[in-house]
């Protein structure tokens, strides 16, 4: 108990999470030191610029661009919440020089969200232990962090969820309409950049339920300004779509940009159905897969339990030949657009006969299989120190292990924190541990996406889970007798 009482000792010496000075100080000496690091790695940058981009960045950025220098939105097969922070940039700065201002304003607000994320749990909690782990474990890991340096959504995504639940907690307290406007702006903003997040946007509205009882005939107001920023910045957006392609959509058009041709689409789905690293199983028909043909990293065996009467693994052989000829100059344009829809067709025919053949394995056991995978294998450190571990400096070690070992503590107290929040059986507890639980589960149950930085986006609530469980252990332990 000598620890614990410790702890608290230190605690009581820092200042009051009231005064926002000294935390941002210290927020910003955390994420300007990982953002120094991202600087120093190999990661390709924009030409003239320090912002970092890899094969997907440029699918934020192109449609701002074509937007300024041509007046068409284009392409758009992504939501357009990167043009909220980027377009302003790019309409007053060349290229370069915006590319620079983006990610210096993606650190900006990751320092802020750092802060808001703590003190909007202390507004709620009353809990100094609370507020002071949240703040460490949202700013000693480089799992945002390390984002804010590429022109990508993963940072602005979590930096405003975490602002958003910092301005709903204000309303709680104050109850000011204005506050309520700012929190839906910014989680609307959350889902133009991830639509993912549009399941928050409903679970903050049931959140409001309590307080609109509580309220009377005020509530009605306030469910208006609640629902406002989405129903404008949506009503825009599918007018616009409308308009543009004489059809209603709420999202986009097509899901993926044309980089990606109809055999790879169809070959995700195969591979979905039994695994997630496509690129692990030789299919190189899309530019994506290169790295792994160069590398020559060995080929996966597929599983004995796929095949069906539609295929065997001499049909999976046939395809692994055919599909470069996807990306070979000297096939002509015809004859690929041909092999496009044969291998694309082959590769549905196989993956719904799988489904038909073998459904619990398809529904519950690959996507159970792939949370878990992605669950493990997510270190929080995806972007920190490109060279391999044996390689790197003892400082840098140190400090990817501690990276690692702050964002695994935050996943497993968000993991703690679904069970006990429904044996606590609070409505906030409650809609907390649906939304971490939709989070875990969202991309690699439902969606079938493995890859790791999708589960980064919502950091800020296993921070928050976390925090309200470490937090709420201290407080018991310190109020305890034997303490």
């Amino acid at each position: 108990m000598a620890m614990i009482a410790k702890l608290l000792h230190i605690m009581r010496a820092l200042p009051m999470p009231g005064r926002w000075r000294p935390w941002l100080l210290a927020a910003l000496a955390m994420k300007l030191s990982y953002f120094a690091i991202s600087l120093q790695q190999p990661d390709a940058a924009y030409p003239g610029s320090f912002a970092r981009c890899n094969a997907e960045c440029p699918s934020y950025t192109w449609p701002v661009d074509s937007l300024v220098e041509s007046g068409a939105y284009a392409p758009d097969f992504r939501m357009p919440g990167y043009a909220v922070h980027y377009l302003p940039l790019r309409l007053i700065l060349p290229k370069p020089m915006a590319m620079n201002a983006v990610v210096v304003a993606q650190l900006m607000l990751d320092v802020l969200a750092t802060g808001a994320l703590a003190m909007g749990a202390y507004l709620l909690t009353g809990s100094r232990a609370v507020h002071l782990i949240i703040f460490l474990l949202y700013g000693l890991a480089p799992t945002v962090s390390g984002f804010s340096i590429f022109a990508m959504s993963e940072s602005p995504c979590a930096s405003a969820m975490a602002l958003s639940f910092y301005a709903g907690a204000r309303y709680e307290r104050s109850g000011d309409p204005r506050l309520l406007l700012l929190a839906s702006a910014l989680m609307t903003w959350a889902y133009f950049l991830r639509p993912v997040a549009a399941v928050f946007l409903m679970m903050g509205g049931l959140a409001l339920v309590p307080l609109m009882l509580r309220q009377g005939r005020r509530s009605a107001w306030h469910l208006v300004v609640a629902a406002a920023p989405v129903v404008l910045a949506q009503g825009a957006w599918t007018y616009r779509n409308a308009q543009k392609t004489g059809r209603l959509f709420l999202f986009t058009r097509s899901t993926y940009h044309e980089m990606y041709n109809s055999t790879t689409l169809a070959m995700w789905r195969f591979v979905g159905t039994f695994d997630d690293k496509t690129a692990y199983y030789g299919f190189y028909c899309a530019d994506y897969a290169a790295p792994w043909r160069i590398k020559g990293d060995p080929e996966r065996e597929f599983p004995d339990w796929i095949f069906t009467e539609a295929f065997n693994a001499d049909s999976l052989q046939e395809l692994r030949k055919l599909c470069p000829l996807l990306l070979a100059d000297t096939v002509a344009a015809a004859e690929r657009d041909r092999i496009d829809a044969q291998l694309a067709e082959r590769f549905t025919r196989y993956a719904d006969s799988i489904r038909e053949e073998h459904p619990w394995r398809v529904r519950i056991v690959t996507p159970a299989r792939r949370v878990a995978q992605q669950l493990i294998g997510s270190s929080g450190v995806l972007h920190l120190f490109r060279a391999t571990f044996s390689s790197l400096a003892p400082w840098e070690k140190a400090v990817k292990l501690g990276g690692a070992l702050v964002y695994k503590l935050a996943l497993l107290g968000a993991l703690f924190f679904i069970p006990w929040a429904f044996y606590r059986r609070t409505w906030p507890g409650i809609l907390l541990a649906v939304a971490m639980a939709y989070a875990l589960v969202i991309h690699a149950g439902i969606m079938g996406f493995g890859d790791v930085r999708y589960l980064y986006v919502f950091y800020p609530l296993m921070c928050l889970c976390a925090g309200l469980v470490f937090g709420g252990w201290l407080n018991s332990r310190r109020s305890s007798p034997a303490a």
